[in-house]
């Protein structure tokens, strides 16, 4: 009886033509993830539909197991033992149905090939040969576990354990996308819903010494670490020092616009950053009516300053509820709610505008010729930080 890691692909086995390029990204984020977890004693067989992982020991099969809750595009992943009849199952199903103290089960079977005998007998025959063996009874309505199996010509698979995975296209199948990460829970939570459309992702948030600390950028790399367990490929976290343009506006102008053009001067920077390095879309976790600066109308102003590339926004119809909902879902939640400064809540103002003009703010840009200059100082010098 051999025993291995079934995973089942999710939304990708609904492509066509490019089914094997999605399946192939899956296959090498799975052994990217094993072999950054220091699993090598293994053999991996990828199907068109299904992926199979053989381990030399056990104790690595279940740290594998325990992995698979941070791979996108699969559908399940479970402890499938494989073998010719169900007697070869039959201790394996007791020790469980004795253990568990269960009183009822059922029986389920999926055919994967064309067999002589129908799903219907092969239940009968299974049911049959565990009933006689124990005093449990057959519920098929309200059972205490149900025996999963899969019927295939010349084997039958026994689903021992079964999770759900997460579902999507696996990270890098569509390309590479920069997202402007900030402290909050909202903007890791874009992040991986982009992830999960096939984008690759590195990080860029924006600081403003003195008044953010050392806490604040802690913060922010244990947020990019969580993510990177996600992608296949460790995302770059890159920092862009905003001082020198919250200095020069915040002397200069009426401060109801503060954070309008802080969040112009974001983009800004971003698309310049993105040009330079070739990235397909800028990612943020605006939801639209949260904040002042997500209104329709902040929003497009703040849009308008957009040059390059496209911009997604995941989040903007999702209410706050399912927002964390996600977040703790993906580990990010807990992270997101330590106490540390956050650039846009120092520089909003008391009042601040909900219905921006965009002539308004075209104007109070266009009256400080330093601006643009003060823009590509901050494009210029982006530091990256390990995380």
């Amino acid at each position: 009886m051999n025993k291995y890691l079934l995973i089942r692909y999710g939304e990708l086995i609904l492509k066509g033509k490019n089914r094997n390029d999605f399946s192939v990204h899956l296959y090498k984020h799975i052994n990217t993830l094993l072999k950054r977890n220091n699993l090598s004693k293994y053999s991996i067989n990828r199907g068109q539909t299904k992926i199979e992982i053989k381990f030399n020991e056990d104790d690595d099969l279940y740290k594998a197991l325990e992995l698979m809750k941070y791979i996108i595009g699969i559908s399940t992943y479970s402890i499938a033992y494989e073998g010719k009849s169900i007697e070869e199952f039959q201790d394996l199903i007791l020790g469980k149905i004795k253990e568990d103290e269960l009183k009822s089960f059922k029986v389920e079977i999926k055919r994967r090939q064309k067999t002589k005998e129908s799903t219907y007998e092969k239940k009968v025959e299974i049911a049959t040969n565990i009933l006689k063996a124990t005093d449990i009874k057959v519920d098929v309505i309200k059972p205490d576990i149900t025996l999963n199996f899969e019927l295939y010509k010349d084997k039958l698979v026994y689903i021992h354990e079964q999770f759900m995975g997460k579902e999507g296209l696996p990270p890098g199948s569509n390309g590479r996308a920069l997202v402007l990460l900030s402290g909050g829970i909202d903007s890791p939570v874009a992040a991986y819903k982009m992830m999960a459309r096939g984008l690759q992702l590195d990080f860029l948030s924006f600081e403003m010494p003195p008044n953010t600390s050392q806490k604040a950028v802690d913060k922010i790399n244990s947020l990019a670490h969580q993510l990177n367990k996600y992608q296949p490929k460790l995302g770059k976290m890159y920092y862009a020092n905003i001082t020198p343009f919250t200095d020069e506006v915040r002397h200069s102008y009426t401060d109801r616009y503060n954070i309008i053009l802080m969040r112009r001067a974001y983009i800004k920077v971003a698309s310049l950053f993105a040009q330079k390095k070739g990235y397909l879309a800028i990612i943020t976790g605006d939801s639209l009516g949260q904040v002042a600066s997500q209104t329709i109308e902040a929003q497009n102003v703040i849009k308008q300053a957009i040059t390059y590339p496209t911009m997604f926004q995941p989040l903007i119809g999702i209410n706050k509820k399912e927002i964390i909902n996600v977040a703790k879902d993906i580990g990010t939640y807990e992270l997101s709610i330590v106490d540390a400064e956050d650039t846009c809540s120092l520089f909003v103002p008391k009042n601040p505008v909900t219905k921006p003009r965009l002539e308004t703010a075209l104007l109070i840009e266009k009256s400080n010729d330093l601006l643009p200059e003060i823009i590509e100082h901050i494009h210029e010098n982006i530091r990256r930080e390990e995380v």
